[in-house]
């Protein structure tokens, strides 16, 4: 099976999954299609019941993982541990393993992916919206509200809006020109 996350496309970026700043333990799974979401205490819920079906057993009792402190100093362990793991399974059974132990999983799509997921059609999620270089497919925003249709308005040109927001800041017509001469704001839109 090839994995996404493995294919060398400069298009889709390169994920910093659980190497976020916003991440603390959080697992992501190196060249596999899947990663194992986890708090402090959904991580230490992946290895326990990783470990108890016989998968890393010997992680499960390791006191270095006893807190998320230990489990976050050492996550380069846990990282290869259940990355190894989840390589040496296709993503069928990696997910069926986390689905039945109760562990958070999602498998993982490249922005290409997402682009062509048949759910965001099926789903009607997609809008035409226009933009200075032309007419363009957008996405709906998350929320679902019933009886409520998101507005999905032409995307300004570059400084479109300038003039009009520094009027309503206070700024006069005469200084938003001395602005422009200074460099401060770019040219007048067309």
């Amino acid at each position: 099976m090839t994995s996404p996350l493995a294919a060398d496309d400069d298009d889709d970026g390169d994920s910093l999954g659980a190497r976020a700043p916003e991440y603390r333990a959080d697992v992501e799974i190196p060249r596999a299609d899947v990663e194992v979401e986890g708090s402090s205490h959904v991580l230490h819920e992946t290895v326990t019941d990783v470990a108890t079906r016989g998968l890393i057993r010997d992680l499960a009792d390791d006191p270095r993982f006893a807190n998320n402190s230990g489990r976050c100093a050492h996550r380069d362990i846990l990282d290869e541990a259940i990355g190894a793991w989840c390589a040496a399974h296709d993503l069928e059974h990696v997910q069926k393993t986390a689905d039945a132990a109760g562990i958070g999983n999602a498998r993982y799509n490249l922005p290409s992916e997402v682009l062509v997921h048949p759910q965001l059609t099926a789903r009607d999620r997609w809008r035409q919206v226009d933009t200075p270089a032309g007419p363009i497919q957008a996405l709906l925003p998350p929320p679902v509200i019933a009886g409520y249709q998101p507005a999905m308005g032409a995307v300004p040109g570059l400084g479109q809006h300038t003039d009009s927001v520094l009027a309503e800041f206070g700024i006069a017509p005469d200084e938003i020109d001395a602005l422009r001469g200074q460099g401060a704001i770019g040219p007048a839109y067309p």
